[in-house]
């Protein structure tokens, strides 16, 4: 989050309190769960490299209901 609010020029000061503010916000914290979990799950869902057996906790979370 600091690179992208950096990148289009904002401050270091600025951007860190944007980072501290975003990391206190539960519904924005739950929001990025989400993605992360969709965004994994997608990932093993298309790689045919990823084997069950070998990551059973991965194949657990995210592929729990």
């Amino acid at each position: 989050m600091r690179q992208a609010i950096e990148a289009v020029g904002v401050s270091s000061p600025l951007a860190d309190r944007a980072v501290a503010d975003a990391g206190a916000d539960p519904s924005l914290l739950e929001a990025y769960k989400q993605q992360e979990k969709t965004a994994v799950k997608s990932n093993i869902k298309d790689n045919e490299d990823f084997s069950p057996n070998r990551f059973p906790n991965a194949h657990n979370v995210y592929n729990s209901k």
